[in-house]
């Protein structure tokens, strides 16, 4: 093994040193040469492992086709990281009151957010059934076309199922969803393929029109389209532009 310290790095690459990884190095690096192999080192070194004190390893992850790297603290750096993961510890076991088994109070909690979501998905969907039926219920029809503008407190990605589906089950609807969480508003747009090709309305020309209604914008495709907003009560106002606009 030959070692060089502190050797300017051009110096070292005329060696025939090569960088390893991507590295980026300073003006200054050490070279090691094993036999015919002479790679470049910008890090720092030590004479003697006793001189690193505490060693803490914080990640180890692939940098390559098999090629690993280990990224490490060591000396005051590592009990600053030991004492900060400590003080984070007492932190959580405050707020777990205190629990003797903190980490088994952890997993009683992540289970029960998993059940809740579970029962919070099982309700959406609920809500999504009875939404399929109020949208059915309350078609209208104006020139050929069956249309529907409701509220909904439904969130806008199972919105989005119930119109595929109603699409693929009726040739002629229009249907424009609001689904209104808070204080935000999704405007989700549906226009059947026959409505499209027979009569020209189009999904992603309606929603420009209702997006200065709800503060937002939005755009999509000829047969589904959406928009965002931050006006729920603007709704009104684009209902009635959209009915004026399957109208014409």
């Amino acid at each position: 093994l030959i070692e060089k310290r502190n050797i300017p790095k051009q110096e070292a690459i005329a060696q025939g040193a090569i960088s390893l990884f991507g590295e980026k190095y300073g003006d200054t690096v050490r070279s090691i040469q094993f036999g015919k192999s002479i790679e470049l080192c910008g890090g720092t070194h030590a004479k003697n492992t006793s001189d690193l004190w505490w060693f803490k390893i914080k990640s180890e992850g692939a940098v390559a086709a098999g090629i690993r790297r280990i990224e490490a603290i060591t000396s005051d750096a590592a009990i600053a990281y030991l004492n900060k993961q400590n003080e984070l510890l007492e932190e959580i076991k405050q707020l777990l009151n205190n629990a003797k088994q903190p980490e088994k109070k952890v997993a009683e909690l992540l289970a029960t957010e998993k059940n809740l979501k579970a029962q919070i998905e099982a309700i959406d969907k609920e809500k999504s059934k009875a939404l399929k039926s109020e949208i059915l219920s309350q078609l209208e029809e104006v020139n050929g076309i069956k249309y529907a503008f409701i509220s909904t407190a439904v969130k806008s990605n199972f919105v989005k199922d119930i119109l595929f589906q109603l699409k693929s089950e009726h040739p002629d609807l229009v249907i424009g969803i609001a689904s209104i969480i808070e204080d935000k508003i999704t405007f989700s747009l549906l226009v059947s393929d026959n409505v499209v090709s027979d009569i020209g309305i189009k999904a992603n020309e309606g929603i420009k029109l209702i997006a200065s209604a709800i503060s937002g914008g939005g755009g999509g495709q000829p047969f589904f389209a959406t928009a965002g907003g931050k006006n729920p009560e603007g709704f009104s106002q684009a209902k009635e532009l959209l009915i004026d606009w399957i109208s014409k």
